[in-house]
């Protein structure tokens, strides 16, 4: 989690974590922003990666994020990941075999087709909001405001046993 600019995501995200009674909490994080993070996190263990001050993980980060990620039970993967690309995303996010939380910036290898929902854990829940929601599946956006419940009916098929968590005033889940 965490790019530049963005770091209150992954601060946010392991809050959360720890709220809700997580164990052993990790964040793998750009090297440039461990002070930030080492500054307002001190329940999870942070992991900075080299990022040549880009406040960025990147293609040069996969073999170290896969081998961080071994240990754990689930993974979140997305909040406040900037990347110019989605190539390092799409490897990490096809190689990881263990439940996964999909959230926000996460879904850029989604939006860009170069990974598949089926590609995905079999146990990973999605948690877009309406404008994700609209641009991984192609259902234009005004269609989700006036009717969600249509909208996920229409994309359950494509979920096969995922879970979705449309995020609006009214959450939506769905599988």
């Amino acid at each position: 989690a965490g790019s530049v600019g963005y770091t209150g995501a992954g601060i946010l995200a392991v809050q959360a974590a720890c709220k809700t009674g997580a164990g052993i909490i990790k964040i793998i994080i750009p090297d440039s922003l461990n002070p930030i993070f080492e500054t307002n996190i001190v329940e999870a263990i942070t992991i900075p990666l080299q990022d040549h001050n880009s406040g960025r993980l990147s293609n040069e980060n996969i073999n170290d994020i896969l081998d961080e990620v071994k240990w754990a039970e689930v993974i979140l993967f997305g909040p406040g990941l900037i990347s110019e690309t989605s190539d390092w995303m799409t490897k990490v996010l096809s190689e990881i075999n263990i439940p996964l939380v999909l959230d926000a910036s996460g879904f850029q290898p989604l939006f860009e087709d170069t990974l598949k929902i089926n590609e995905l854990p079999s146990e990973t829940i999605l948690t877009p909001h309406y404008s994700e929601f609209s641009r991984i599946f192609n259902i234009d956006i005004k269609q989700v405001k006036e009717d969600p419940i249509s909208s996920v009916m229409q994309i359950i098929s494509v979920l096969d046993g995922r879970v979705l968590v449309l995020k609006g005033a009214t959450n939506i889940i769905v599988t």
